[in-house]
């Protein structure tokens, strides 16, 4: 896109998934980590479908026929049919700085949605930011704070429990006799 006469697309493009999210007690998986990779698999699969361009190019069809207010109103009407939503943006991989002072973090949070809960993931710098906001009232804050990093911990004891973590001292051995490792 930096280069001159380039023909691709500038700016910024929209689409979105529709996606049921089952609770895990209904679900007959026993394991967290199995109902994430599951997860994963519906989103790829759905991602990948011609539903999410077809989604994108009637939304540019309207805002060039008629007008950017009517394609917001649009998507602003879809998004309130939905009680949750999951939005990510990547950020920049170089640490920014405004009037010479390094900024520590970014966050990214959406405001006037129609939704009950958002959920904002973000990248700054290698490091996952997650934003979550919810209606006033409508969730107790203390108890989704802590269902989500109940999750949060079962999900890494899972995925800890598979991964087998190196043993550097055989390792070390290897590599000081030259072997390969």
């Amino acid at each position: 896109m930096q280069k001159p006469k380039v023909q691709g697309l500038w700016g910024n493009k929209i689409s979105f998934l529709q996606i049921p999210i089952p609770k895990l007690s209904q679900s007959k998986i026993s394991n967290p980590l199995e109902f994430v990779w599951n997860a994963r698999k519906l989103i790829k699969r759905k991602r990948h479908s011609f539903s999410v361009y077809l989604i994108g190019l009637l939304l540019d069809l309207e805002m060039k026929l008629r007008g950017p207010e009517v394609a917001s109103k649009t998507f602003y009407n879809t998004l309130g049919n939905c009680s949750v939503l999951i939005s990510n943006m990547f950020g920049p991989m170089e640490q920014m700085a405004l009037a010479n002072h390094p900024v520590s973090g970014v966050y990214f949070a959406m405001s006037g949605g129609p939704q009950n809960v958002n959920v904002e993931i973000m990248s700054y710098v290698g490091e996952l930011r997650i934003t979550s906001k919810t209606l006033k009232g409508f969730i107790d804050e203390q108890k989704f704070k802590f269902c989500i990093e109940k999750a949060f911990d079962e999900i890494f004891k899972d995925a800890m429990e598979i991964y087998e973590i190196p043993k550097w001292d055989i390792y070390m051995e290897i590599l000081i006799s030259g072997g390969a490792v």
